[in-house]
């Protein structure tokens, strides 16, 4: 499936970029047209009490570890953080979107890459006039949205999922895969001429050359020599 290719390359690209980063280090900040994601490499006490964002467009993330989490400093985490245009923004093609992302994805693993999905609190501040997140709660209201929410909401691959449920990609992806047109390729022919070819030079050594001598017979035999002798005599020649 699509997105759960989708949520592997993200993976694998947070992965590499936080190669040889340390806690504290200022995040990693990609922007694309569709999406924005910030990575950074993080500790649970710098993490806790922390607000996350890329620009004005995306949501503000805070994650608070719970009270009652007693909080390892010293243990290294990743923290994964992505923020998704909506689905319809996304689909229609060549009409003007709104820059806003809504979609919000997060992914936070230890040291050891198993996820961490219990004992942090996560509000979401969103952009503009955009609403909670399904599934949070409205605590406080002001310019932008004050939300409490639980992390399982914003697991990548069902987020992704949930953008391109529906959509003919996925069937595009499979489609793309299997459309390889074999017999118009040149290096699919030479290799099944090579491949017929080690067929009949094997099937010739075993079946009709078991007398090795059959070059010296050939030449010293006085008979009419027919086209096929004189063929498998040019080929044992030729042999390396």
């Amino acid at each position: 499936m699509i997105w759960t290719k989708s949520g592997g390359y993200l993976d694998k690209i947070s992965q590499s970029s936080l190669y040889n980063k340390i806690p504290g280090e200022d995040p990693i900040v990609v922007h694309t047209d569709y999406f924005d994601m910030l990575i950074a490499k993080v500790t649970p006490c710098i993490i806790n009490n922390t607000n996350y964002t890329m620009n004005s467009n995306t949501p503000v993330i805070y994650i608070d570890i719970s009270s009652s989490t007693i909080p390892n400093c010293s243990e290294e985490w990743d923290l994964q953080y992505y923020a998704f245009k909506d689905r319809s923004q996304i689909f229609n093609c060549g009409v003007n979107s709104s820059p806003a992302t809504s979609e919000i994805m997060i992914k936070i693993k230890n040291a050891a890459g198993i996820e961490i999905t219990s004992g942090l609190n996560i509000r979401v501040d969103m952009p503009g006039i955009m609403p909670c997140p399904s599934g949070c709660t409205l605590t406080q209201t002001n310019s932008n949205k004050n939300c409490a929410c639980s992390l399982s909401l914003f697991d990548v691959k069902s987020q992704i999922r949930k953008i391109f449920r529906g959509s003919d990609l996925d069937k595009a992806f499979k489609l793309s895969s299997a459309g390889w047109l074999w017999y118009s390729s040149p290096v699919f022919w030479v290799v099944s001429g090579l491949f017929v070819w080690f067929i009949i030079t094997l099937l010739t050594v075993l079946k009709r050359l078991k007398d090795y001598c059959i070059i010296e017979n050939f030449l010293k035999s006085k008979k009419s020599k027919s086209c096929i002798r004189r063929i498998i005599t040019t080929f044992i020649v030729n042999l390396p």
